[in-house]
């Protein structure tokens, strides 16, 4: 792509140089939109009594280990009888090194029992689990009048359908990391041809600037509003104010949106506070994501920062280089020579920092 600097032969040839990196720009998008490692969210290591269990004796508790930590706050342990009623108003409690959740049970009676449980991962997802135990008899022996609920476990396990609200939360996801990048990434571009630019691009720019500001701090709502209550499950109101006072990524939200607003006062005021402003973005979405999970902590926070800078610095300048061929093609020829270098750069940080990760 470096090679583009030899724009000059017409527009025609400048238009497939456009239509190639728009291409491979989708693609590196989608690959730098997929997460570095799989499988980061907690999963359930050890359950006790296990799923399906057939006991002689009542468990005096039910213990859930996962493989890494967990938030502390709005986590849960339901236990419910044949008629669906809670076994115990006790609550659950966290282990000394927060990968384990208890439940302290009464003396249970013979019967099936329902376990249900929401739990948070180290990188703020939800995690929800359900399974069935028996106590003095076979899960086979399924009375009359058997909840629909424990009938359908029994005979078909957990649903993993995607649903509706997990559909929105996903499109929520990707509509704001999308628009985190292009934001974040705008402002990078602004800074770096912002003192080049002619006063009617630069105005231009500037309208299309604040818009994108806008959108930004709307999709980030969006995005807090669709996930708190993925985050809460059935916890209810104590739930809800335990997210934002006792989770880190209650804590990060906050910071989020706090420094969504900021933007309206800080930008393009100086330039150190632009890049300070960019940083803190970056590193509050590290945060809240898949990097606060593994060790060591530090190296993988500083890599998923270079990952989205990279990313933020491609989906920026490809916004820009839209706009500006919208209005010109003379002054989109003119830039696409600074993205094409740039883009090239990106590529680089994008695959090292993803290998290092690795």
């Amino acid at each position: 792509m470096g090679c583009m600097t030899r724009i000059g032969q017409g527009p025609e040839h400048a238009l497939r140089w456009l239509r190639f990196t728009l291409a491979v720009c989708f693609a590196v998008l989608f690959i730098a939109g997929m997460p570095l490692r799989a499988s980061a969210h907690a999963s359930l290591l050890e359950a006790v009594p296990a799923a399906n269990a057939e006991l002689g004796q009542a468990p005096e508790q039910v213990v859930l280990t996962f493989n890494e930590r967990l938030e502390d706050g709005a986590f849960y342990i339901k236990v419910l009888d044949m008629n669906k009623k809670p076994v115990t108003s006790d609550k659950a409690r966290m282990n000394g090194d927060h990968t384990a959740v208890l439940l302290d049970l009464p003396k249970l009676d013979s019967g099936n029992y329902l376990v249900t449980y929401h739990i948070i991962s180290a990188d703020g997802h939800p995690v929800d689990g359900t399974y069935l135990f028996a106590v003095g008899q076979p899960l086979s022996q399924l009375p009359s009048g058997t909840p629909g609920e424990m009938e359908h476990l029994h005979a078909h396990g957990l649903s993993t359908g995607l649903s509706f609200e997990d559909a929105v939360q996903f499109i929520s996801r990707i509509l704001y990391y999308i628009v985190m990048l292009a934001f974040t990434g705008w402002v990078l571009w602004m800074r770096l041809s912002g003192n080049r630019m002619e006063a009617g691009t630069a105005s231009y720019l500037s309208n299309w600037g604040a818009q994108l500001q806008r959108v930004y701090l709307i999709v980030f709502i969006f995005f807090m509003f669709t996930h708190v209550y993925a985050l809460i499950g059935d916890g209810g109101a104590d739930a809800l104010t335990a997210i934002f006072t006792s989770t880190g990524a209650g804590y990060i939200w906050i910071a989020s949106l706090l420094l969504s607003l900021l933007s309206f006062v800080v930008l393009y005021r100086s330039l150190w506070l632009d890049l300070l402003w960019l940083l803190c973005i970056w590193l509050t979405k590290g945060l809240n994501g898949h990097a606060s999970v593994f060790e060591p902590a530090a190296q993988t926070i500083v890599l998923d920062w270079i990952h989205l800078a990279a990313a933020a610095l491609w989906v920026g300048g490809l916004f820009m280089l839209l706009l500006l061929w919208r209005k010109n093609q003379e002054e989109g020829m003119a830039f696409l020579p600074k993205f094409s270098s740039a883009a090239l750069f990106s590529i680089v940080l994008l695959v090292v920092s993803g290998v290092l990760w690795s």
